[in-house]
């Protein structure tokens, strides 16, 4: 697949050329190459992260408006919070944008974290993994994921995600800056 020769990936990171690139174009190869140096060749778990990714970035307003995402909070006890006063429906859907929210920030953002656990005590990179585990395994055994055919791509990417992300960290101290 042309999505997956090194010199593509080696032509988006390199500073001396300038080319306009989508958001889903660029983590999706910027993701499938981490995660093919890193032993994970499964398509649907680069895909997923990719897209979470380039979402993560979009204003509010071109997200699709889902009861969960009027949560954002760098607070995981928020999301239990409103776990429990969510109703069966809006569960899986709190599940699936709190495993994205701190996907993205301990993929991409984890000396962020780091700092935060050094000046407040806050939970590290390690704890923030955990939680995206739990909350994509949930998300993964509720009802709406097997309507949405999404099963066996939130389990692959919970079950992938330790690697998955200590991949993803080491890319961006390589290749991108973030300004975190």
């Amino acid at each position: 697949m042309i999505l997956d020769h090194p010199r593509l990936f080696e032509a988006m990171v390199m500073p001396q050329k300038a080319a306009i690139l989508s958001p889903e174009f660029y983590f999706f190869v910027m993701v499938r190459h981490t995660l093919k140096r890193a032993g994970v060749d499964d398509l649907e778990v680069a895909d997923y992260i990719a897209a979470v990714c380039a979402d993560f970035g979009l204003p509010a307003t071109a997200r699709q408006q889902l009861p969960a995402s009027r949560l954002a909070s760098l607070y995981s006890v928020d999301y239990i919070q409103a776990l429990e006063n969510a109703g069966a429906h809006d569960r899986f859907f709190i599940h699936v944008q709190c495993a994205n929210q701190f996907l993205v920030l301990t993929c991409l953002y984890p000396d962020f974290l780091h700092r935060r656990a050094e000046r407040r005590g806050a939970p590290d990179v390690d704890f923030y993994e955990k939680v995206v585990i739990s909350h994509l395994e949930a998300a993964g055994k509720h009802a709406l994921a097997e309507e949405f055919a999404m099963e066996d791509t939130l389990a692959h990417v919970a079950s992938a995600f330790p690697p998955v992300r200590r991949a993803m960290n080491h890319t961006v101290r390589e290749y991108l800056s973030l300004g975190a």
